[in-house]
């Protein structure tokens, strides 16, 4: 990746975390996780704006709550909508879909990534996600951590073959999380090309974290 694409990305990566903070003021969530986010984006720099300095709880009841917000992003304006559930116990928090080792299916593109603890340390400072469950000596990676990788993953691999505008690649993301992952251990990502849905599971026993459609 070149000079101008590293600059690039880091801009996006820092508009993307100031909206996260936002997040950080709708109350308290500690034990929650993600199931699902939905992003969508917008040239049009008012469309659909919210409050610049805060997020919405848009539902809220026991053990659930659906929460927005937005801000800046590139040229125009990002909108995230975040589902959040909280286990009623620990074996249901660890539990998984059953779904496993769909690696190798033909015409799919694979690759790993892995998430350190050094780095889900620094994306919770930045966008002030203190839940304890992103905490201690095996921490879960937080979900929006794994989606910004996989936007700007997907955009540096687009825009290696020329200047292209990110709303030509991204109109909408949506990612549902259905085991947590946990730091250190790697993820392999297939993309299903035919339907440009792309799928996350762990390398060691194939079992799916997540998938998602952009």
């Amino acid at each position: 990746m070149d000079m101008g694409n590293s600059k690039r990305t880091e801009k996006l990566r820092r508009q993307y975390r100031n909206i996260l903070r936002r997040f950080s003021n709708a109350g308290n969530y500690d034990g929650y996780f993600i199931g699902k986010v939905s992003l969508e984006f917008n040239m049009a720099a008012d469309a659909g704006k919210m409050s610049e300095n805060q997020a919405h709880i848009i539902k809220s009841r026991e053990n659930y709550a659906e929460l927005a917000a937005g801000g800046d992003f590139a040229d125009g304006y990002l909108s995230i909508h975040m589902y959040l559930m909280k286990p009623v116990s620990k074996a249901a928090a660890q539990s998984n879909s059953g779904v496993q080792n769909k690696f190798a299916a033909v015409n799919e593109y694979t690759q790993d990534m892995i998430f350190s603890k050094s780095e889900i340390l620094s994306f919770v400072s930045d966008t002030g996600d203190f839940n304890p469950i992103h905490q201690g000596e095996h921490p879960v990676v937080p979900g929006l951590l794994i989606m910004e990788k996989l936007i700007l993953r997907k955009l540096n691999v687009q825009t290696d073959i020329g200047h292209i505008g990110i709303f030509d690649l991204i109109h909408s993301f949506i990612i549902r999380f259905r085991t947590p992952l946990y730091a250190d251990e790697p993820v392999r990502l297939v993309l299903h090309k035919a339907s440009g849905r792309m799928d996350g599971y762990k390398c060691s026993d194939g079992i799916q974290l997540f998938s998602c459609k952009y």
